[in-house]
């Protein structure tokens, strides 16, 4: 069975408004696919996670990360076998996950590629916070970031998806106050960090085309973790240069880990948590991958 998660709301409600041409450019390449049409906030999720217990065969999520983080989440929530595979078609503002996956932007091109897609092991993140779990698929974190996704989705996200992070990133630089954390890796020791952020990647993307994690995969079973110290105007300009770059760890304050488990614990101020564009909360929190919890469709060639 192939089914279709569309946010009709993403990118600012282009998506709903170009829908009826794109569906039948879509089908022209992957055939036939009952749709289904989110109409509330996190609607996604509750799709999917009532989508589950059929197992369907493939799930192609139509949106923005949001959108696809939601279904992820779902489909694990409703039992979804590791069998079920997911396929990306872009419609959201930042477009983050395609870009690891090697897909292009638009959902007709991303269809284009994904004809006779291989289905490949795809890891999630579960994050465990506040009596919570949510499964997440591309990058989670907590400090800044929220701040920024915060700015972006309050945002008529007119300027697309690289501009609007870049100033809602300069903005937040200039209000944030840095977090004190313990931070542990998997058994190692728990160390202390003042911090503007710290990621854990599954892909490589995040913040429209910021290049946190060159190393990531999403099949090998482990996460990258990413800790950015503090630092102001202009150095942070500087850093945002470089991380569109994928060259930051040349710059002082940048520090990186693998590992299978992340447990973030505050010690003070607020670090709010920024999962795959959203902002449920706050750590504490312990974040741990699940190898191969579902299916990826990756484009041939």
């Amino acid at each position: 069975m192939t089914v279709g998660i569309v946010n009709p709301a993403a990118r600012g409600g282009w998506l709903g408004r170009r829908w009826a041409h794109l569906q039948p450019a879509i089908e022209a390449h992957l055939g036939p696919v009952d749709w289904r049409h989110t109409t509330a906030e996190r609607g996604a999720r509750a799709l999917a996670e009532a989508l589950a217990p059929t197992a369907p065969d493939r799930v192609f999520v139509v949106g923005g990360d949001g959108t696809v983080s939601q279904v992820v989440d779902g489909l694990i929530a409703g039992g979804a076998p590791p069998q079920t595979a997911v396929g990306i078609l872009p419609g959201g503002t930042g477009g983050d996950f395609r870009r690891t996956l090697g897909l292009p932007a638009d959902p007709i091109g991303a269809a284009a590629r994904l004809v006779g897609a291989v289905p490949r092991p795809l890891d999630v993140i579960e994050a465990a916070f506040g009596g919570q779990r949510r499964a997440c698929v591309n990058l989670a974190s907590t400090g800044i970031n929220a701040h920024v996704d915060r700015r972006v989705n309050a945002s008529k996200k007119r300027l697309g998806g690289r501009l609007s992070f870049f100033w809602a990133t300069v903005r937040a630089e200039l209000a944030y106050t840095p977090i004190t954390l313990d931070l542990q890796i998997d058994d190692g020791p728990t160390t202390r960090h003042t911090v503007a952020s710290v990621l854990v990647c599954n892909g490589q993307y995040a913040g429209g085309g910021m290049h946190f994690a060159p190393g990531a995969r999403l099949d090998d079973g482990h996460l990258e973790v990413l800790l950015l110290a503090p630092r102001g105007l202009p150095a942070g300009v500087t850093l945002l240069r470089a991380l569109y770059a994928g060259t930051q760890d040349a710059l002082p304050g940048v520090q990186r880990w693998r590992g299978r488990q992340v447990r973030l614990t505050p010690v003070e101020g607020e670090a709010l948590l920024d999962i795959d564009g959203e902002v449920p909360g706050a750590a504490p929190v312990v974040f741990t991958v699940a190898p191969g919890r579902l299916r990826a469709l990756w484009p041939v060639g």
